[in-house]
């Protein structure tokens, strides 16, 4: 149903790659580079991205090949964020 949408199928596949992979790719960024992150913190900031993707998608009129640069971004931002909480939230907690 969502190909006929678009203009050929190849186009509805990048269509949902460019929805989806960004967080992925994000996800593996933080594996990869960001040791010190937690796989809490990238579960909550993944799920978040990705929905931030899909209101884009729905919400804005963009070139669907800037979702590939959004996601990763917004997946690693928000783990950052989120990371921080969790560890300044630890060290209030008594031991």
């Amino acid at each position: 149903m969502f190909a006929s949408l678009a203009e050929n199928l190849i186009q509805a596949v990048n269509i949902v790659g460019s929805i989806f992979y960004g967080v992925v790719l994000g996800m593996f960024l933080i594996g990869f580079f960001m040791k010190w992150i937690h796989a809490t913190a990238v579960f909550i900031a993944a799920i978040v991205a990705q929905l931030l993707v899909l209101v884009l998608y729905y919400t804005l009129n963009i070139g669907y090949l800037w979702y590939n640069l959004i996601g990763p971004a917004a997946c690693i931002s928000f783990a950052v964020l989120i990371q921080l909480w969790l560890d300044r939230r630890a060290q209030r907690e008594p031991a």
